[in-house]
């Protein structure tokens, strides 16, 4: 779920600063008690900020069918936010 520069930066637990609307999208959801899967293209410091709003964080490429499929596998709803 993103491979722009700075689409994740640490934020605080709504999800701000992690990225426009697909953090704070992530921030609500969680606040709301949903289960939320993100997709992303690093494990590094920014991923972080996802896995503290307590988000599960699949790491793969969207170009890669097998990454995509596994980070869809169970979900029935899906945002895409770049």
């Amino acid at each position: 779920m993103g491979h722009g520069r700075g689409w994740f930066r640490a934020g605080d637990r709504r999800g701000r600063g992690i990225g426009n609307a697909g953090g704070k999208v992530v921030g609500l959801l969680r606040e709301r008690g949903f289960a939320v899967r993100a997709m992303a293209y690093h494990d590094d410091d920014r991923v972080e900020a996802l896995r503290s709003l307590g988000a599960e964080v699949v790491v793969g490429d969207l170009a890669q069918r097998a990454d995509v499929v596994r980070a869809l596998d169970g979900v029935r709803r899906m945002f895409f936010a770049r």
